[in-house]
């Protein structure tokens, strides 16, 4: 195994931010791993130097598996169960390393099959566009690296679990804004995600986006 050890400014009770940190930190530590030949990888976090007696060290866990790297769900256990709080809290770890452009992060939590689809009225006639993990990256990729002053918010509409609290169907609504070649663009999509608890592992499944607004403006 594998291990980084790092000193974090986060009370080790936030387990959310520190998660967040272990991403970022793996976008770099995964090479490590690959080059060492590992498949089991630990990041470990120890509170701040004031409260390093106060707790143990949090420990994020990185098994490399017939799909690729995936990481275990901190405190879930392998036969855990979804609730509407812990999906919450999975989106906005997507939505986290999606912005901050954490690709290695992202992979992570998307399912080896994933699937994605976009259906864009506001183009006209045009086909939806269909994706797999790794085009989707690739698309994202492309994306941040053309826009700027990117803005974004989402609201959940809906949860709905099944497969015995293994499964989570969620519709939710994405606002963005950014400037792209000269021009503010703002975007209103409505998405269906769909996420699973296999192994002890979160996956997003799929995703199905439309659309539902845009105005573009010239920047001044």
């Amino acid at each position: 195994t594998l291990t980084m050890r790092y000193r974090s400014k986060t009370a080790l009770s936030d387990t959310a931010t520190l998660r967040k940190e272990a991403d970022g930190l793996w976008e770099y530590f995964l090479v490590n791993a690959e080059r060492g030949g590992h498949s089991r990888a630990v990041i470990s976090a120890m509170g701040p130097k004031k409260a390093a007696r106060k707790g143990k060290p949090v420990d994020f866990i990185f098994v490399k598996r017939a799909n690729g790297w995936r990481t275990l769900e901190h405190g879930l256990g392998p036969k855990g169960k979804l609730t509407r709080s812990i999906i919450e809290s999975f989106i906005e770890r997507v939505e986290s390393v999606l912005i901050h452009k954490n690709w290695n992060a992202a992979l992570l939590y998307m399912a080896k099959d994933f699937s994605g689809r976009l259906s864009d009225p506001k183009f006209g006639a045009y086909a939806p566009k269909t994706f797999t993990r790794e085009s989707y990256i690739a698309m994202a990729r492309k994306a941040f690296a053309q826009i700027r002053n990117w803005k974004h918010k989402y609201e959940i509409l809906s949860v709905r679990l099944s497969s015995g609290d293994t499964v989570a169907e969620v519709e939710f609504r994405q606002i963005g804004q950014a400037s792209f070649k000269g021009y503010y663009v703002d975007n209103v999509v409505r998405s269906t995600a769909h996420y699973e608890f296999r192994d002890g592992v979160m996956l997003w499944t799929r995703n199905r986006a439309t659309v539902e607004d845009r105005t573009v403006t010239r920047a001044n």
